[in-house]
Parts: structure tokens; sequence; C-alpha cells
């Protein structure tokens, strides 16, 4: 037989009986402790600081052991501004009647106690509410793509294995440790360990500037893990230098998105005009690193951006035949190396009480290399068979 390398303790040999204790002793540290659902609290009585929780499903351990607990009825129990956390509470005895967990009402929590939320009182002591921003949600996507600290005394962090989606389908990251971190030369500097939404790669963000209070880089559409701060006197990184920033329940939008432009206006703007003439953009109703002036768009070399807008047209006048009105996307200085969608639309004849609004809209995308500047042009015709712009409202978004 093998020796006993490591201390290791084997739970549940072959043929073992599976007694309460070893099968408590199974799920220790890998079922992920918390309350799962229910277990919210209300006011039974605010002058009497009575709360009462719900039913509720948690796991819950003692450090040595740990069992899944559900209730099926309400708990009623006094708190008190001196006791103000809510939490449950489970040690391990071994007994076969009375094992349970229990509903308690403390200063602060102990370290294996679930907190079910933090009470709150008014200025005279009475019961006003519940704080749930302490409360013991399970991490069940604790380790994946968890920044850590490695074994070894290194400039280096360990990302944890995982994988990203993509369009395409999605990435596996390999369990891997960074490359080295460069400490400032002075003060203190933060970087971000990221993930390269390409390639699945792993990388270090170092643009950050050196300062006594350091600010922390542009994500810039980086799925970033976390970020470390580092001194000048740094050689070796510790959890306390690592702060998890992954975020797995934004939208992919949100996540990839920090540039973006919306702009409306609703005023005529053009009125049988036989030429494409630059559009007013109006009103900017949200902006973010993307910028505008003189109703000319500034992109960032090296993004992905999709650019769309909706023009809605009217006629002027009672027409024979049908007017019509034109926009597109116009690259005004930088990479023109690229054909952008343009659309058209005729607006139907009309009567005089009663004038047809037509609208053309369009989607297209554009990964300048170098800085570009672009702008939206409209045209109308320039005839008897005259028409108007009466709506313009574009929307930007950078996609990667």
């Amino acid at each position: 037989m093998p020796t006993n390398i490591g201390l290791q303790e084997v739970i549940l040999i072959y043929h073992q009986r599976a007694d309460s204790s070893a099968v408590n002793k199974r799920y220790i540290n890998v079922r992920k402790t918390g309350i799962y659902s229910g277990g919210y609290l209300t006011i039974v009585s605010e002058a009497g600081k009575t709360a009462r929780l719900s039913a509720l499903v948690c796991e819950i351990s003692d450090g040595t052991h740990q069992v899944k607990i559900t209730t099926d009825d309400t708990v009623t129990i006094p708190v008190a501004p001196a006791t103000p956390y809510f939490v449950l509470r489970w040690t391990y005895t071994g007994s076969e009647v009375n094992d349970y967990m229990d509903f308690l009402a403390v200063a602060s929590p102990a370290a294996n106690d679930l907190v079910v939320a933090k009470c709150t009182f008014t200025g005279g002591g009475n019961l006003q509410g519940f704080d749930y921003s302490e409360r013991s949600t399970p991490a069940i996507q604790d380790l994946f793509l968890k920044v850590e600290p490695t074994e070894e005394t290194e400039l280096r962090v360990r990302v944890r294995a995982g994988r990203i989606q993509t369009g395409s389908g999605y990435i596996q990251v390999v369990d891997q440790k960074t490359s080295l971190f460069t400490p400032p030369a002075s003060n203190s500097k933060i970087y971000l360990v990221y993930i390269n939404t390409t390639t699945g790669a792993v990388a270090i963000d170092s643009s950050g500037t050196a300062a006594a209070s350091p600010v922390a880089p542009d994500y810039l559409g980086k799925l970033v893990l976390a970020e470390v701060t580092l001194t000048s006197i740094s050689t070796n990184i510790t959890s306390s230098m690592i702060r998890d920033v992954r975020n797995f329940i934004t939208p992919v939008a949100e996540i990839l998105t920090n540039h973006y432009l919306s702009t409306y206006n609703d005023v005529t703007q053009q009125v049988a005009n036989g030429a494409f003439t630059r559009a007013n953009l109006g009103t900017i109703k949200k902006q973010n690193n993307i910028s505008v002036a003189n109703n000319q768009i500034t992109l960032t070399a090296n993004r992905k951006y999709a650019l769309s807008y909706a023009v809605t047209g009217e006629p002027t006048s009672i027409s024979i035949g049908d007017p019509t009105i034109q926009a597109c996307w116009v690259i005004v200085s930088g990479d023109t190396s690229w054909s952008l969608e343009h659309a058209s639309n005729s607006i139907a004849e009309c009567a005089a009480a009663s004038r047809v609004h037509t609208q053309i809209s369009s989607t297209c995308y554009i990964k300048p290399s170098v800085t570009t500047v672009i702008e939206l042009q409209v045209y109308t015709e320039n005839t008897a068979q005259k028409a108007q712009i009466k709506f313009v409202k574009t929307n930007i978004m950078s996609i990667d």
C-alpha cells in the first residue's frame, strides 16, 4: 500500500459506514456555504424590536463539518441596537435528535455564521428595516477565473481555470501564472490582470500611473479579472494586494463596452437640399469616451464600433411623384479604407391634409486603424418633389 504522504485524510472508504460525521465532512468546502433561497426578514413589531424570518435553504458549516438545511416555517426573534446582526449558526454535536441550526441576534457575526441581514434602528431605538449588503450569498463561482497569490514568493499571480464566451463559441482558459509584474520606480501603481477576449490569453495591463493614491487604468473593453496594487519595494504579491473585480452576471454589452454615444434631434434641418450635407445631431443623450465637436464624431483607433442611425423625412408640399431622402456615414479623416453603408427611401404621394412620413435606418461596423473622424450626412431631393428631414437619431457603441 502507498504511504500517507502529506497527512491525507480519506473519507468514506469502500465498505465503511457512512454516518453523519463522515458525510458532513465529505462536503466541507466543496458545496459553497450561504443562503441559497428564502431567508428574508419582515418587521413584526417596530417598538418591540421583533423580526420574522421566512423559510429558507442554506449550506452551513462549523469549520469542520457542513450540512444543507431546509426550513418550512417562519422564525420570529427579538433584536436590539446592541445586537443588530440576524445570523444562522450551526455546530456539529453528533446528536441524532437535536443537531439543529440556531437563529440568533448578535453584535457581530462569528467566523462560520451565515449573515441574514443587519437590522437598522431609528434614533429612538425602534426597528426600522434591514440591510442585506453583508448577506451570506453563496460564492458558487468563487474559483472561476479567480486571481490568487502564488505559492512562491514572486511578483506573479495565479489565474484559476475557466472559460470565456465569444461570438463563435468559447475559449478554455487553463490554470496558469501570469508573467512577471514590474514594480513602479516610486509610490504605488495599479495593474490590471485581464483576458484577451480574442485569444483567451491572460495578460497584464501596466499602463497605469504611479502615484501616492493611484488610479486603475481604463478597462477599455478588457475582460478584467483583478486589480493588483504594487509599491516600489514590492517583492511578493499577497491577497491584500489583489482586488477581485470579476463580474460574471453583468450583461455582455456592459462588460465589453465603455465607449458609447447616443444623440437625438427632432428639429427640421434639411429642406429640398440637393447635396449631401452634414446632419445636425442635436442633443447628446448618452456619452462616454466618444467625443463630438461640430457634429463630427471621433473614434479611437483599433476599436470595433457599431454605427447606427435613424432618419425620418416628410414632404414639404403636395408633390407629383415621390421625393427621396438619403443618409450615410462619411469618413472625414483617418482610416478612409472603410466603405460605409447608406440608406434611401422615397416618400409616397400625399394629400394636402395628410403628409406621409418615411424613415430610413442602417447599422454598419468599422474598426479604424488610426483615430478617425466621421459624420452623418443627409440628402433631400431638390426638385418640385420636395422633402425635408424632421428627425435624426444616432447610436454608436464599441463592441470589443
